[in-house]
């Protein structure tokens, strides 16, 4: 369906690493203000799993060159962000300290 076309692929790539980037300064950002490694609560650690499984697609992407790579890790991406970004409640995203 999509063979030749050389355009969506490279906006794919395009956007997977806009999105990495934001994702890290996301985090980083999160580190900062709150003044620890942002993992400890469940929104931080989906979107650090995103940011995680984001990079290993990239990379893989790079050294590999296979398109199939995007076609299973990008939806998965995609979801657990949604996931985290529209179902979980706003207090369950806000920055909190384990201890």
């Amino acid at each position: 369906l999509f063979r030749g076309k050389k355009n969506l692929v490279q906006i794919g790539k395009l956007s997977a690493l806009i999105a990495n980037g934001l994702l890290f300064f996301i985090l980083g950002s999160r580190w900062i203000v709150a003044g620890y490694f942002p993992l400890s609560n469940l929104y931080e650690s989906l979107l650090f799993l995103t940011w995680t499984i984001l990079t290993i697609y990239l990379y893989l992407e790079y050294k590999t060159k296979s398109k199939l790579l995007g076609a299973v890790l990008l939806p998965i991406a995609l979801l657990i962000n949604g996931f985290a970004n529209l179902t979980l409640s706003a207090d369950m995203q806000k920055a909190s300290p384990l201890v």
